[in-house]
């Protein structure tokens, strides 16, 4: 079935869950956040089961779904709370339903319902939310060179069954089938966490000539300068994220998975590339960092043009971020770029947008 009748044919209607007291699966962050919300809206939450951990929070009992009696259970909602990119949520929804539960619900399932309650969880939206952006959607997938991943994004977020073998790529920032960076590589990092992009960048036999690196992060920072003079790489290396100008932003680092730009009560220090790499060589730019990736590829608009640097940009820090991105990028450099997607890890997080110049 091609995407444009899938999308017309979602029924929201099912995001309007009726179930005064359900089961939640998972005990970490997003498990606990789930009960306060449900808690909020009265949903009685029996008990909470997870694999590994046991304990209480906030007068719900956790257990180990081994080792307990869970029959009783058969016929109440289970709600599974993960959502990462280390477990297979379609793997616990079927080990669920082959242990006897009969109404087992993915994040993608019931988050509508509980959206304004849950708040920003990565790329997590309302089916609603993929209809209303239809136009976009597709004037997005028009850029790209192949539309398999895109639509099996897509499709996974309108809560169809996505084989994930058939999407994870190896090589996170360096995929084979685009073909090997420039080099000698004067590379932007964005993002640099401890300097592992680098290193892989080394391992791979790439000649660098200039690295500029970006982490915010005091300890991620220190790592990553530690790492540059291992390598003995030439490197630039600032102390502060990457946005649309030079300015203070509120900064937050209490997500369930990292930090968040744009809210929070911490003032992080961010500059745009163009102000500090006025005149620099640059011909790969890699972007990861916390769904601040359109205001830093805003303020990059002059390096853009003038350099036409290969790119690898996170998609998965917002909803739109899939669409929004490419469309973005394509309107500072029209008819500039060949775009792919790839998806490196599980629910499809780590997805990367690569653009490279004709």
């Amino acid at each position: 079935m091609e995407l444009e009748q899938i999308i017309d044919e979602v029924n929201i209607d099912d995001q309007d869950l009726s179930f005064n007291k359900c089961i939640i699966y998972g005990f970490g962050s997003f498990g606990k956040s789930l009960v306060d919300v449900l808690k909020d809206k009265n949903i009685e939450v029996v008990c909470i089961f997870d694999k590994v951990a046991t304990g209480e929070y906030e007068g719900t009992q956790c257990y180990n779904l081994d080792n307990y009696d869970y029959a009783q259970y058969f016929d109440i909602p289970i709600l599974i709370g993960i959502h990462n990119r280390d477990v297979d949520v379609y793997t616990v929804k079927d080990d669920l339903l082959k242990r006897g539960f009969v109404d087992v619900l993915l994040p993608i399932d019931y988050y509508g319902y509980f959206e304004t309650f849950l708040g920003w969880k990565y790329w997590l939206s309302s089916k609603k939310y993929i209809i209303d952006n239809k136009l976009k959607i597709f004037e997005a997938r028009n850029l790209l060179q192949d539309n398999f991943i895109f639509d099996s994004i897509i499709n996974y977020r309108l809560g169809k069954y996505v084989d994930f073998s058939l999407l994870i790529s190896d090589l996170q920032y360096h995929p084979k089938s685009i073909g090997k960076w420039p080099e000698p590589l004067f590379f932007v990092d964005a993002g640099g966490f401890n300097g592992d992009t680098v290193e892989e960048i080394v391992n791979l036999g790439y000649v660098i000539d200039t690295v500029y690196g970006f982490e915010p992060d005091t300890k991620n920072f220190i790592d990553y300068c530690e790492t540059m003079k291992r390598l003995n790489i030439r490197a630039i290396n600032f102390p502060c994220g990457i946005g649309e100008d030079n300015e203070i932003i509120p900064f937050s680092n209490d997500g369930f998975d990292g930090n968040y730009f744009g809210e929070g009560e911490i003032g992080l220090p961010v500059c745009s590339l163009d102000n500090v790499l006025t005149s620099n060589p640059v011909n790969l730019i890699k972007m990861d960092i916390e769904g601040f990736e359109k205001e830093a590829l805003r303020g990059a608009n002059n390096l853009l043009k003038n350099n036409k640097p290969c790119l690898a940009i996170s998609l998965y820090h917002k909803p739109e971020d899939l669409w929004e991105i490419p469309l973005l990028i394509d309107s500072i450099c029209p008819d500039t770029y060949v775009y792919n997607i790839f998806v490196h890890t599980l629910n499809t997080f780590d997805s990367v947008l690569y653009a490279i110049p004709e």
